[in-house]
């Protein structure tokens, strides 16, 4: 077969390796070679020269050779082999300065990559170590001489001493800073003479770009300070920097030295001197010249003091995965507390940009009643920012800022502000939204009790933080409907945003009342709108109180802006106070513009600050007498001389406007006044108050000159500074409230009036101070320059320094970084340094042993036959094997939108693995305070029944319930569910003590008394009176009803039955309800609360239908009489009336005569017969005798002893219900009645009237005819 052209071997002298690669791709075409074929014919053509190009360069680092070896690996498949390979490459491919290290790898026995890594990378810096080692011994008196009298240069003159100052990237910890490719400056040659050992420039670190420093720790100084240095031997001396000195060794006194150092560039460092320090590292320790350098960079170690302290080289070199960069956090309080750093490190996420929102709240706008929508159309963009418009938008579409709507009744324009660096702000204009948006209700705190309760205990706290919130109003979301509201209308459709927007006049006091819910029940913390005041008595509470407030800050995942948080200082300023631990005091700079106001140098000056004299001259006693020598300079025929009387007097003035007779306090419930002016050459406001009569005093004074730059602004331009001067100056006392503007450029009405929109064809510097101005709640009025006379004095006397560039901008939006997803990359780089995962990879490519007795790797040896390698990646079946670095950021992204338990794992079983997953992600879940807080409440315990009270009154429940406003106290009895309910005017406890006192006696004293936790139970009042009662009293654990479930359940039985009964009177109803429900059987007894409670049953209106058994008897009883009565009569008899007595005792005669001598009721009677014996007689016993004889007989006789015994008696003859005629209500008995009954008058029974004698009184006497005589009855007067 003919061939087709010459490749020959690669030449790298000749061609570049691609060059050479495409001519391959085209002798393989030419030639027709199969694919299977390809790779051979490759790697016989390129030569055997080839394979040894690849070798560490002499600039090259051995981490930077290992990164390429990798990097090339990941184009080739090794596959079990790629370990070996790498190995092999990196132990041949070494420079020649390393042939000792190469020499014992060679002979080491069962040389793997990771001990070959670790070998080279260690004897790289240490062999540098050994050679300074070996210099320092060598160097004699010659050497040191010559360098006396020189800048110190290695031995060399015109040779400067390199140092290598990093510079600090934003938001980076100040301990620490990491090299970027853009920044690192290194020695251009390296000169290798032996004349040069001494102090030669060694490249330690020369090309190595690694993000992490190689760091070592010293105890300095008699206090032993631990100080985090950066070894640096590209630098000679051992420095620190000023910041340092300042806050750990300032007690050393600093010495001159004559040392010079310079950076990379060649610009000097300027030195500040140096102190001699003790410096102490592992067991040795040595007394060493420290330099003292200006700035704020990390300390560095340099290589003139390795052999003066020996260094633990392969644990400073051992290759570890980074930590994630600290967020950047100044301003702390020196020295600084290790348990706050700790705390910091803790809460890093705080102070994190990224998934910044405020979770667990919403921001609601409420329209006023009958507002209509606004709809304004959008604005037009310039075609030149057209392109960055756009990307704009998809920018905040894409980090889900605002989303895209089809349609909104509301929309409001949208202002487009460039930013210095060219990027495009969108703004939104709300200012015709402002007028139908409702107040809030709630108000901002008010200053003055705000710094009244930092001393309520008596003392001042001593310790303070201030903690300012990031990007604000944008951290909180918006309900759906206020989105509705917030509508933006683009040239590219509508934009609804989905946080609170500044701009929106209500969105301070929304803030203040969500971060008032987040911080409240928290001691000595405090909060206006977005800075947190956190004020102690010590760093220990102070500790604490950080402690709480970054846990309730992480528990709704609120951010700080750490570049701007203050810690644990002694004194600090807030709200336009300085805080210290003797008090609050006021700032002096409100009233520094005019201590400070340069003299007049013209009559145009004075006549300003006359004029200034003059607006406030009412509140000062003869001001204008004083100011006489300035007047006189006014006059036109006067040549100007400042003499000492005009001094005097300009002194005087300024003093009298500084004093309180000027000066006013600030009061929040009286109205603002801002006045501005802007001069040629500086800027004046002046923030007052306005009374009744119209008149202004002043709060503060505040002034500062124009920049070059500002000089340049339009007339209009700098009126408006002024105004955004003022505003930015006294922000603390404007934001939230109103206030009246007032301004000497008419033009400035209209374009920053709150009623009118942000023009579209202003200045953007311009626009971006409307947009400023729209956040706030003012009326803008214009008053001339004669009037605004306050004002002007101080924009043409400024005394504060220039402003460097525009004011302060507040952002509508702040972009949120998201977390970059993790990809398979990242995956395969941290399984190659996973220790575990490392062995694992390496068993999974050259086989596994038959036994493991690693628990680590026991996992994985269970699942070896299911275990494959992808890209690097190892996997189980489908599922990756993660790295443990990775774990929390796999955790996390499955935790997104907060799934659940039971779907984070099966999420999980479909893409990733490690030992312990389920368990970690039960963990994620039971930990997720998000979680936590929307979990279900858990299922109830089992049922715990009170024991059953044995008697009434034993055990009683209190509650109180509240109808229609009317409070009830009510009372079960547990044994019988007898129900009290008492009508309260007061709940105190006082009322209840006497409510329970009466029935304490009605009933006696319970046992036991089961209440809730309502304060009049707790209160000390009420638990002494029970204990005073000797009754235990039982309170139920605190939102939990149920185990005072019987006072509940009656409560909410009576409201029930109270809502439904009818009456009158509260009492009424109430009797109603307690008759009914004590007379109805409870479901549990069985039987009625009056049965258990009273041991009977009350008669009720129900009690009438049941069949009565008195009444039955009575009934049969009537029946019997009335067969009875109807063959007999009625018979009575007289007192001494003779009779005839039936003989019941035997004998001839039936009837024996007989005289009655006594009545003993309606049908007995005492009866004499022959041979003066008594007889006791029913009336069917006898009958009249009416023989002569037989009456006679009858007589009473005196004589005889039986007769002085007969004495008549009164009867008493009771009448039965039916006799008299009663009802036929037969269950309530009816009283029982006598009637005395005169002698000889009938008693009417409603039958045959009965004649009963009735006996004399006691006083009266019998004769001996047996009449009676009874004394006379006398009229008593």
């Amino acid at each position: 077969m003919a061939v087709y052209g010459n490749i020959g071997p690669f030449d790298n002298t000749v061609e570049s390796f691609e060059d050479y690669a495409d001519r391959c791709d085209a002798f393989i075409v030419a030639n027709d070679i199969a694919e299977a074929r390809q790779a051979n014919f490759f790697l016989a053509m390129v030569g055997a020269d080839t394979f040894k190009l690849l070798k560490t360069s002499e600039s090259e680092s051995v981490a930077d050779f290992i990164v390429r070896l990798k990097n090339l690996a990941t184009h080739c498949d090794f596959n079990a082999f790629l370990l070996e390979a790498l190995r092999d490459r990196l132990v041949s491919g070494l420079h020649t300065r390393f042939v000792k290290t190469q020499t014992q790898l060679l002979s080491t026995a069962d040389l793997t990559f990771e001990k070959a890594k670790t070998k080279c990378l260690a004897d790289e810096m240490a062999g540098i170590a050994t050679r300074e080692h070996i210099d320092a011994g060598s160097s004699g008196p010659q050497s040191q001489n010559s360098s006396q009298n020189q800048t110190r240069t290695g031995g060399h003159r015109n040779h400067s001493v390199s140092t290598s100052y990093r510079p600090m990237e934003d938001g980076e910890p100040n301990v620490s800073s990491s090299n970027k490719d853009t920044n690192e400056q290194y020695v251009d040659s390296v000169n290798t003479d032996e004349s040069d050992l001494h102090y030669g420039l060694y490249h330690t670190l020369s090309g190595v770009k690694t993000n992490k420093p190689y760091l070592i720790t010293l105890v300095v100084g008699d206090t032993n300070v631990p100080i985090t240095m950066e070894i640096d031997t590209r630098c000679g001396s051992f420095h620190h920097f000023e910041h340092v000195y300042k806050s750990s060794l300032a007690h050393y006194p600093i010495k001159d030295t004559n040392i010079t150092l310079r950076g990379y560039s060649g610009e000097k460092v300027p030195v500040i001197g140096s102190i001699v320090v003790t410096a102490k590292y592992g067991g040795s320790s040595c007394r060493m010249d420290l330099l003292v350098v200006k700035g704020s960079r990390p300390s560095l170690f340099g290589r003139d003091h390795l052999s003066k302290i020996k260094l633990d080289w392969e644990n400073i070199f051992v290759v570890s995965e980074p930590k994630p960069a600290k967020v950047g956090i100044q301003n702390l309080g020196n020295p600084v507390s290790p348990t706050l750093e700790n705390l910091l490190s803790q809460n890093q996420k705080i102070f994190s940009s990224r998934e910044m929102g405020i979770k667990g709240f919403s921001a609601r706008l409420r329209v006023k009643a009958k507002s209509r929508p606004k709809y304004q159309k959008s604005r037009p963009v310039p075609y030149s920012l057209l392109s960055k418009v756009e990307n704009e938008y998809e920018k905040l579409i894409k980090n889900d800022i605002v989303t895209q709507v089809n349609y909104s009744e509301w929309a409001s324009p949208v202002v487009h502000v460039q930013k210095g660096n060219g990027e495009i702000r969108v703004c939104g204009d709300y200012k015709a939204l402002n007028d139908c948006i409702e107040d809030e209700g709630y108000k901002l705190p008010n200053t003055n009790d705000l710094f009244a309760k930092l001393a309520q205990g008596g003392t001042h706290p001593k310790v303070f933080s201030v903690l300012d919130l990031s990007g604000a109003f944008n951290q909180l979301f918006l309900d759906d409907e206020s989105a509705r509201l917030l509508v933006m209308n683009t040239h590219k459709g509508l934009l609804s945003p989905k946080r609170l927007c500044y701009g929106v006049k209500t969105a301070p006091a929304i803030f203040q009342e969500t971060m008032d819910k987040i911080l409240s029940g928290l001691d000595n913390v405090f909060c206006y709108i977005d800075d947190i005041l956190i004020a102690t008595e010590n760093e220990n509470s102070h500790l604490k109180a950080l402690e709480a407030v970054f846990a309730r800050l992480n528990m709704h995942n609120v951010r700080l802006n750490g570049t701007k948080c203050q810690f644990m200082k002694s004194k600090i300023r807030y709200l336009g106070h300085e805080l210290t631990s003797e008090g609050v005091s006021p700032l002096q700079d409100k009233i520094e513009a005019i201590q400070k106001a340069p003299r007049p140098t013209n009559v145009s000056e004075l006549k300003s600050f006359l004029g200034m004299v003059n607006y406030y001259g009412k509140f000062v006693r003869n001001l204008s007498s004083q100011m006489q020598p300035l007047y006189a300079l006014l006059q036109h025929n006067i040549n100007w001389v400042w003499s000492d009387d005009c001094e005097q007097a300009f002194v005087n003035a300024k003093n009298a406007l500084a004093s309180n007779q000027v000066l006013t306090h600030f009061d929040p419930n009286k109205p603002l006044v801002l006045s501005v002016d802007a001069s040629p050459c500086g800027l004046g406001a002046v923030l007052g108050h306005r009374y009744p009569d119209g008149s202004d005093r002043p709060i503060a004074y505040a002034s500062r000159t124009l920049s070059q730059t500002e000089k340049n602004y339009a007339q209009i331009e700098k009126e408006a500074l002024a105004i955004i001067f003022g505003i930015k100056k006294f922000h603390l006392y404007l934001y939230g409230t109103n206030f009246t503007l007032i301004t000497d450029h008419q033009p400035l009405t209209k374009i920053f009036g709150p009623k009118h929109g942000i023009p579209a064809l202003a200045a953007a510097r311009m626009q971006r101070w409307a947009v400023l101005l729209s956040a706030y709640q003012y009326n803008i009025e214009y008053r001339s320059s004669a009037k605004n006379a306050n004002a002007d004095l101080l924009s043409r006397l400024p005394v504060g320094e220039a402003s460097s560039g525009d004011p302060e901008e507040y952002f509508v939006f702040e972009t949120v970084l998201m977390e970059t997803p993790i990809t398979a990359t990242e995956i395969s780089k941290h399984t190659d340094k996973d220790p575990v995962l490392a062995k694992v990879l390496e068993f999974t490519l050259s086989g596994w042993p038959n036994h493991c007795v690693d628990p680590a790797i026991q996992p994985y040896f269970t699942r070896r036959d299911e275990l494959s390698l992808e890209d690097g990646c190892l996997i189980w079946g489908r599922r990756v094997i993660i790295p443990s670095k990775l774990h929390e950021l796999i955790l996390s992204e499955l935790h997104e939108c907060h799934p659940g338990m039971s779907r984070m794992k099966a999420l999980a079983r479909c893409y990733v693995w490690w030992p312990g997953l389920d368990k970690d992600i039960e963990d994620k879940v039971r930990l997720c305070t998000q979680c936590i807080q929307v979990q279900k409440a858990p299922n109830p315990e089992p049922l715990l029944l009170w024991p059953w009270a044995t008697q009434p009154w034993q055990r009683v429940h209190i509650d109180y319930a509240e109808v229609k406003g009317q409070n009830f106290l009510l009372v079960v009895d547990s044994h019988s569910k007898w129900l009290e309910v008492l009508p309260m005017n007061t709940t105190t406890s006082t009322a209840t003590i006497n409510v329970v006192r009466t029935l304490f006696a009605r009933y006696g004293l319970p046992i036991q008394l089961v209440s809730d936790n309502g304060p009049q139970f707790r209160s000390e009042e009420f638990q002494n009176f029970l204990k005073s009662n000797g009754v235990d009293h039982t309170l139920t654990p605190p939102y939990h009803p149920a185990t005072n479930g019987l006072a509940e359940r009656n409560v909410q039985t009576f409201k029930n039955a109270f809502a439904k009964s009818s009456g009158e009177t509260l009492g009424h109803k109430v009797a109603n309800v307690l008759f009914t429900l004590r007379n109805t059987p409870n479901t549990t007894t069985g039987k009625t609360p009056s049965e258990l409670f009273l041991k009977r049953s009350p008669r009720t209106r129900l009690s009438l239908v049941k069949p009565s058994l008195q009444r039955k008897v009575e009934k049969r009883q009537d029946a019997a009489k009335q067969q009875r009565d109807r063959s007999s009569s009625v018979r009575q008899f007289d007192l001494y009336q003779p009779v005839r007595v039936r003989n019941v005792r035997g004998g001839k005669d039936r009837w024996i005569p007989g005289t009655i001598v006594k009545v003993k009721g309606p049908r007995t009677y005492i009866v004499r017969i022959p041979g003066n014996n008594r007889r006791f007689v029913h009336s069917d016993h006898l009958i009249p005798d009416d023989t002569g004889a037989n009456a006679m007989a009858g007589k009473p006789n005196i004589n005889s002893p039986m007769d002085a015994d007969v004495v008549p008696v009164p009867v008493n003859v009771p009448q039965t219900t039916r006799e008299l005629g009663q009802s036929s209500n037969l269950d309530q008995p009816g009283p029982s009645t006598t009637s005395p009954v005169v002698s000889g008058s009938p008693v009417h029974t409603g039958q045959t009237p009965v004649v009963v004698a009735e006996s004399p009184a006691p006083s009266a006497t019998v004769t001996r005819s047996g009449r009676v005589v009874r004394p006379p009855k006398r009229l008593e007067i």
